[in-house]
């Protein structure tokens, strides 16, 4: 029994250092596995999937704001950007910390970055251009086509093929 235990616990140290997220740092003796969740260095944050970044970017402030036409501001997390689309990654390279958005409608963006975060996107139905349709389900693919549409503009491939499996196109 005693051989067992000891087994079993050695398999599961050398599991958990697997699942491990972070690769070990080059330049110093620290990992960033290391480090406390609150004080998570953004290196750290570099490469990881979307799924492991939405377990570390709760404990990691914003570095980021994305700024509407109308004055509204939305704080985010750069790694999260680059880490769910190229192509917002690459205008972030010559970026500061404020990303005009220009005429992008706040609340879409604001369910998109919702999605980013949590990988659930909240209704839409009761968003002014989806007010016209008769019906609550009409309503609602409406909002979803909204978010597809800003999807396909920011190249967010992960959250297009999730509404195109959602709307029976699955491949």
């Amino acid at each position: 029994l005693v051989l067992i235990l000891v087994i079993f616990c050695e398999m599961a140290s050398s599991t958990a250092a697997l699942e491990t997220p972070h690769e070990p740092v080059r330049s110093g003796k620290r990992r960033c596995s290391d480090d406390a969740p609150e004080k998570v260095p953004r290196r750290c944050l570099e490469g990881l999937t979307i799924d492991q970044l939405r377990v570390q970017l709760p404990h990691v402030a914003p570095d980021v704001v994305l700024a509407f036409a109308d004055g509204r501001r939305l704080p985010v997390h750069r790694a999260m950007l680059a880490g769910v689309s190229s192509l917002l990654g690459g205008q972030m390279q010559s970026a500061g910390v404020e990303i005009p958005l220009g005429e992008d409608d706040p609340d879409i963006v604001q369910a998109v970055v919702q999605w980013m975060y949590s990988g659930v996107l909240p209704d839409l139905a009761g968003h002014p251009q989806c007010a016209g349709f008769p019906d609550i389900p009409s309503r609602q693919r409406r909002g979803f086509q909204l978010v597809y549409e800003l999807a396909v503009k920011w190249q967010i491939s992960e959250l297009i093929k999730a509404i195109l499996a959602l709307w029976g196109f699955a491949g």
